[in-house]
């Protein structure tokens, strides 16, 4: 596999290869004990570890799964960290990654009336968690302070009245017509 892959290789990555095949003559792949060492060491010799890219990659995969308390305030965390390792300059850019990367739900609350500065995105984020994190709390210590849902059927119905009196029902038939 080492060699069938070694021969397909082009421009500098063949010319690598080439140096690798002069060192290992019986060309026995010894050189690079297995598939995962040769694409590790083909990696580290073409594509070199660029922090700036690997968070950029981070940024762009970085998804809010969960309206559970807490977790806004998380992601608005790693968002900022990783914005910050990627220096971008265009505020629109990191508007829309970050609106992004935010729930279903809370992009619907900023539908209408999105703030304009990326800040004012954090801060009435953190503001939406932190009005959650209270709820659950005030739920956790004093369950009757927040009543539930009533069940179905839970609430009396009433049988539904006009307010027009009942009239009679009048048969119409032809002969009542002339």
């Amino acid at each position: 596999m080492i060699n069938h892959t070694g021969a397909q290789l082009e421009g500098n990555t063949h010319e690598w290869w080439t140096t690798k095949i002069h060192i290992d003559r019986a060309q026995e792949g010894r050189l690079f004990h297995d598939w995962h060492y040769f694409t590790k060491h083909l990696m580290g010799q073409f594509n070199p570890c660029n922090a700036r890219m690997e968070a950029c990659n981070k940024l762009l995969a970085l998804r809010l799964t969960s309206d559970a308390p807490g977790a806004a305030t998380c992601c608005i965390e790693c968002f900022r960290d990783l914005e910050g390792q990627v220096n971008l300059d265009d505020n629109e850019l990191v508007i829309d990654l970050f609106r992004g990367s935010l729930t279903r739900s809370l992009q619907e609350k900023f539908r209408w009336n999105p703030p304009v500065k990326r800040w004012g995105w954090y801060r009435e984020v953190e503001e939406i968690d932190q009005q959650r994190m209270l709820l659950q709390q005030s739920a956790a210590r004093c369950p009757s302070a927040v009543s539930p849902c009533p069940k179905p059927g839970a609430w009396p119905t009433l049988p539904a009245q006009s307010s027009f009196p009942a009239r009679p029902s009048v048969q119409v038939t032809l002969g009542n017509l002339n």
